[in-house]
């Protein structure tokens, strides 16, 4: 009874489908909850990104600061160590 379908991890064996309602709600959830591992990888890589973008162009503009005369050499100095750190 409990080996008859031990070939067969995930198909209308004893383990996912095949226990009625509860047997379902495990699917669902077990579904469910790979989905979210799934977004919540892909967002995070996403934002990951963003603040590299975000850390570039803040340099850029620090850049600009210094060689337009804004901002003197320390303060540029000090302000791309925040930003490198």
């Amino acid at each position: 009874m409990w080996g008859c379908n031990a070939g067969i991890p995930f198909g209308f064996g004893n383990w996912f489908w095949g226990h009625g309602f509860f047997g379902l709600l495990f699917s669902v959830l077990l579904i469910t909850v790979l989905i979210s591992l799934i977004v919540f990888a892909i967002r995070s890589l996403s934002a990951r990104g963003a603040l590299q973008q975000d850390r570039s162009h803040s340099m850029e503009i620090l850049k600009a600061k210094y060689a337009a005369g804004a901002i003197s050499e320390e303060e540029y100095r000090r302000m791309r160590e925040i930003l490198n750190s």
